[in-house]
Parts: C-alpha cells; structure tokens; sequence
C-alpha cells in the first residue's frame, strides 16, 4: 500500500496541475508507523532536491480521523512536538526533522496523523539571515522569478494501541470476497501481480493492495469457483487468509 499526499503551490495558490520549471522539498520513508515498545520518536529526514534554488520547509501535524464510511476527516492536532517547525535549505540540502509523540498511545485505538512538509520560497527577513553574497542574492532573485511551481511531501504516521488485538475475517459468494477488520489494529492486504491458480502459469489474476482500517469491510471482486490464498500484513507481522472455493 502506498500512502502518499503532495502539496503543490502555482503562483502561491495549491492547485494539481504540475508547469515544467519546478523545486521540490522531499521526506523520507512517507509511511510510519509507532508501536507501544518503541521511543515515541520519528526522525525525518528533508531534503531540497533543487539544483539551485534555496527553499523552505514548513512542518505542521494533523490528525486522520477515519470514519465508517470510508471518508476521512483532518483536524489540527498538537499531540507532536515537532522541531524544528521550520527549515532552509540550500540547493540539495538535507537537514532533520523530529517529530515526538506528546500524547501517549490509546489502550485499544490505532490513531493516524499526516505530517506535512510544505516548501515555499523564504521571506526576505529570513534570505538575509544565509548571508548570502551580491551575486548569490542576484541569482536566486532571477530563479525565482522563473520559478512556478515548488512541491512539499507528506508522511503518514501510524500509532499502534498498547493492548493490539487483530481480527481479519471474510465471507465469499460467487462474485467476490467481503473482508471485514473486526479487530482494532489496521489490515495491510499485499499485491500480487501476477497471482495463478495452476503451476503452468495460464489461469492468473491480480490480487490488489488495500489498507483495512479497524470496523471498516472491503469487497474484492473475484469469481469465487478456485480456492485462494490472500496474503497480508498486521504491523510487521505477515499473515495469509486461505480461502476456499464456493459452489
């Protein structure tokens, strides 16, 4: 599953439509996940993959509210301490970024957060303080001005309850397969390309990924004559759901 949201600014308005001349502010690894035995503690790091332009990054957190319909709601949130708030980073630099869980984990509930990384070119105030030489100043001015689209990246960030208790269950009829998470930690189903029935590789389907958060169910349509063995992932733990056929 590949969660991941990019914030695109054109003439300092958010739009998804991408010009040619463009900067980009990146974040590594954009799914996280926090588990109860481990630091409360995400290290990121952020890189301006410009070749020559001097930009910054601006980090807020929000917190992912996912409800029964399968929509989904962001709120601000303080529950992280991130620092710092604000970065500048020259052309090709990659500084860090921390992120530290102010909240403690719930007893029974996975919550989600989208960290955010949104670039922007630095106010004067803050350009001076590089102290930049006459003709570096010179310069980024004319790249600026050629400039119209500068991107930020996000992470999505998992927080595991203390007390995990998974539950994966499923009904399938002639068409499809219901999947349905009845347990309270989230249901990483895996890809498979190329998924066959017969060792001669001629009866083949695609398996898709999908992320099944806790209470919520998930139809795949498929003919339900073969039986099935669907592969998925609870955290870092790999689990398989062997399924027979129906009549």
């Amino acid at each position: 599953m590949r969660i991941l949201f990019t914030v695109i600014v054109f003439l300092s308005v958010y739009v998804f439509f991408a010009p040619i001349a463009q900067a980009q502010i990146a974040a590594n690894s954009v799914i996280r996940t926090m588990l109860p035995h481990k630091k409360p503690i995400e290290n990121v790091d952020v890189s301006n993959f410009s070749k020559d332009k001097i930009l910054q990054a601006d980090i807020s957190v929000e917190e992912s509210i996912r409800k029964a319909d399968g929509t989904e709601e962001v709120i601000p949130s303080d529950d992280f301490l991130i620092a710092p708030k604000m970065m500048i980073l020259r052309p090709g630099e990659r500084k860090k970024a921390r992120l530290v869980l102010r909240k403690p984990a719930s007893e029974d509930k996975e919550r989600y957060y989208r960290a955010s990384f949104k670039a922007k070119i630095p106010d004067p105030i803050r350009m001076k303080e590089l102290a930049l030489t006459s003709a570096e100043s010179i310069n980024q001015d004319n790249i600026n001005a050629g400039v119209s689209m500068i991107s930020g990246m996000g992470i999505f960030i998992t927080v595991a309850p203390k007390n995990m208790n998974p539950k994966l269950t499923w009904e399938r009829d002639a068409t499809g397969i219901t999947f349905h998470n009845e347990g309270n930690v989230s249901v990483d189903m895996r890809a498979r390309k190329e998924y066959c029935f017969d060792k001669k590789k001629k009866d083949c389907t695609t398996l898709p990924d999908k992320r099944i958060y806790p209470g919520h169910k998930w139809r795949f349509e498929i003919s339900g004559n073969k039986d099935l063995i669907y592969y998925y992932k609870i955290y870092n733990k790999a689990e398989k759901a062997i399924i027979g056929a129906v009549e």
